[in-house]
């Protein structure tokens, strides 16, 4: 009789000590918080829920809620609306700096903007913080009134960066480029520096009107650009807008294709340009709805050869996840590349011709000096700075 009363006791400490958060379906999915900030590749900060269940959960009666500040107990509550079906996205749209890039979010499922003024909800309220900050997904629209939120309300809870509480232990703190992205399709251990990462921000809403299955971009042997994407599906999608941009910054319409509109079966699209430009190109895909709203898809680069242009690295400083590389039997050596401590990056590396190669940097690389070595099996045969430099 002790024996089960003791640990009884221990069971009831340790429920007291450790908050225990709700298993439901519904989660944070991904936040961004650098919206609008310079060198920020979209307006606005964001957050998207994801439905890992097999049933669609009604948000009526639920709340995103916002902590005032990353030590705060007072909670700001944005009620939700709607519903989320299984294994789909939820996009809430918050406010952003004014510095950044004018582009703009796919359509939001909820805004939280319209609400400053009522509730006693602030600009600074609808503003997300990259150092730190608390955000709690509730089925309750009641404010928590705790510095960590408890109870059977509490759906999913993300403490980032400097904050004084967290599921487990702190996520990493955000930028201008980089994003939280909960990994394994909506895995929730209750620990958030196990469950989120950084990442590329990639804001989905719960209508994606086209399900891309992939974008690429390739130099063909008469020094044009073949453009392939696929669909996997495809919903009230009017038409493609191909863009391209010589700095990855400012992009100009070159080609306007009709999509299938309505369609449940793989689609495959090709669009050729002929005159691309000297150097590196970016080209962008923009899917357009019937009604007008549209969804921006990242950049690919591909490099055209100047005429003359010396061995290198193209272009230095490296936009994006792309860049190019051009020395005499390239093909032949090996390509790695280094941060300034020594680790090693993770690189893909496509030879495009015996002294061309494309490499794509496989990880999320802060803005700085980073250094590449071409190797042979003998030795290393030269090495490049390269500067990483964000949208």
């Amino acid at each position: 009789m002790f024996m089960k009363l003791y640990t009884l006791s221990l069971l009831l400490s340790f429920l007291t000590t450790f908050p225990l958060y709700s298993q439901a379906n519904v989660v944070i999915y991904e936040v961004f918080a650098g919206g609008g900030n310079i060198g920020s590749y979209y307006k606005n900060d964001y957050v998207v829920l994801y439905n890992k269940g097999n049933v669609s959960q009604s948000l009526v009666g639920w709340s995103l809620q916002k902590a005032q500040n990353a030590s705060s107990s007072n909670w700001k509550v944005f009620p939700l609306t709607g519903s989320i079906g299984a294994n789909q996205y939820y996009l809430i749209k918050f406010d952003g700096n004014n510095n950044g890039s004018l582009n703009p979010l796919p359509t939001p499922d909820f805004d939280v903007t319209p609400l400053v003024g009522s509730g006693g909800i602030t600009l600074l309220d609808v503003d997300l913080a990259v150092s730190a900050g608390k955000l709690a997904l509730s089925s309750s629209t009641t404010a928590f009134n705790t510095s960590t939120p408890s109870g059977g309300n509490v759906v999913d809870f993300l403490g980032y960066g400097t904050a004084d509480a967290a599921e487990g232990t702190k996520a990493s703190a955000m930028d201008a480029t980089h994003a939280l992205r909960r990994i394994a399709n909506g895995q929730d251990t209750n620990d958030n520096s196990v469950d989120f990462t950084r990442v590329s921000p990639n804001p989905i809403n719960i209508a994606l009107p086209v399900t891309l299955t992939y974008f690429r971009a390739v130099l063909e042997e008469n020094k044009q650009v073949l453009l392939r994407w696929e669909t996997a599906s495809e919903s009230n999608s009017s038409h493609f807008v191909v863009e391209r941009s010589a700095d990855a910054l400012n992009y100009h319409e070159i080609a306007n294709l009709p999509a299938q509109g309505n369609s449940l079966e793989v689609s495959q699209y090709t669009f050729t340009d002929v005159t691309p430009l000297a150097g590196v190109n970016y080209y962008r895909l923009r899917q357009v709805d019937m009604d007008d709203a549209f969804v921006t898809y990242r950049p690919v680069a591909v490099w055209t050869e100047e005429s003359g242009t010396a061995s290198g690295l193209y272009p230095n400083p490296m936009l994006g996840r792309v860049f190019f590389l051009k020395m005499e039997n390239l093909a032949q050596a090996s390509v790695m590349v280094f941060r300034v401590d020594g680790r090693m990056v993770d690189v893909t590396k496509i030879d495009m011709s015996p002294n061309i190669s494309q490499l794509t940097i496989n990880e999320v690389l802060d803005d700085g000096i980073y250094f590449v070595h071409i190797r042979s099996e003998e030795a290393t045969l030269m090495r490049y700075k390269l500067v990483v430099k964000s949208f």
